[in-house]
């Protein structure tokens, strides 16, 4: 928690990070991206910042507003810390069966692409921020662009390989675009066009192709999350309340859906006792605050 703590600092969001002698409060999805390292979403020099049509000033007056809300005792950051350590166990199961897969059949190329992509996804996540990952993903997607080239599949991993291994946008949009030939109505070209629109400020772009993935694939909770958490980013409350009634009733027993629409209440109104009626109404489905806070769209990301 430290490293993350001294990271927001120098990315100058001292603002999300409070510490008391027996407390930390913190808004978490600061404290994520800082951990991302997407320095671009929080510079100075991107005046108008993160949120569409929301100045730099304003955005940190709305962290301020909403981190008074996260505070947790020391015990409860740790076992915040133990949520993120299980994802990163996640990762690294997959990786061991992906190479089992391929083990048991070496011409098995959709198998290399998801070992890239998990590999990509301990890469982005910082889990392993060293260049380790990116050189095994990108052996893994060459063995797959060997046995089959026009797999779809490994042009997206790709696409991602040059997206979160090197904030490529214009490559990775290439390499989307040729999946997208192969198969046109594929759900996850869709969504990580919308990733990198997003990324690159187009959110017109993002939210027709979050919409695509959305609805090429109805019951993905990653596609729904993210579409939500555009809409969050962009000031759209009402379209993000929308969308988060179906996230809910789809997902009532994941914390994503609850951490989205505390969000939406605290940063359309600063409604804090909205925001605790969430957490009550979680409660009582055994969903814990640390859930709550600790959950993320992470496969792959709500990469905001």
């Amino acid at each position: 928690m430290e490293k993350y703590i001294q990271l927001a600092k120098k990315l100058k969001m001292e603002h999300a990070v409070i510490i008391t002698p027996d407390q930390i409060a913190f808004d978490v999805r600061a404290l994520l991206k800082c951990r991302w390292g997407c320095e671009d979403y929080f510079s100075e020099n991107n005046r108008r910042c993160h949120t569409r049509g929301t100045t730099y000033e304003e955005r940190v007056e709305m962290v301020k507003r909403y981190s008074s809300i996260l505070l947790m005792h020391s015990h409860d950051v740790q076992q915040l810390s133990v949520a993120v350590l299980e994802i990163e166990r996640d990762l690294n199961i997959a990786v061991n069966y992906f190479k089992e897969a391929i083990a048991l059949d070496s011409d098995f190329a959709l198998a290399y692409t998801y070992l890239a992509r998990s590999y990509l996804n301990i890469y982005w996540f910082h889990f392993d921020p060293s260049p380790y990952p990116l050189l095994q993903s990108k052996v893994a997607i060459d063995a797959a662009f060997r046995i089959d080239p026009e797999l779809p599949e490994a042009y997206i991993a790709l696409a991602e390989y040059y997206y979160h291994g090197f904030l490529d946008y214009s490559n990775a949009l290439v390499q989307l675009e040729a999946a997208s030939e192969y198969m046109p109505d594929h759900p996850d070209c869709s969504f990580y066009k919308a990733c990198v629109y997003r990324r690159m400020n187009d959110w017109e772009k993002a939210i027709i192709d979050f919409l695509d993935a959305y609805q090429g694939d109805p019951g993905s909770i990653w596609y729904l999350g993210d579409l939500v958490g555009t809409y969050l980013s962009m000031g759209e409350y009402q379209k993000a309340l929308d969308f988060l009634d179906k996230l809910l009733l789809n997902f009532p027993e994941d914390a994503t859906g609850y951490r989205l629409r505390i969000h939406t209440y605290l940063l359309r109104d600063g409604n804090v006792l909205k925001a605790r009626e969430v957490l009550k109404d979680a409660a009582n489905l055994n969903i814990s605050e640390i859930k709550i806070m600790s959950s993320h769209n992470f496969f792959p990301l709500l990469d905001l």
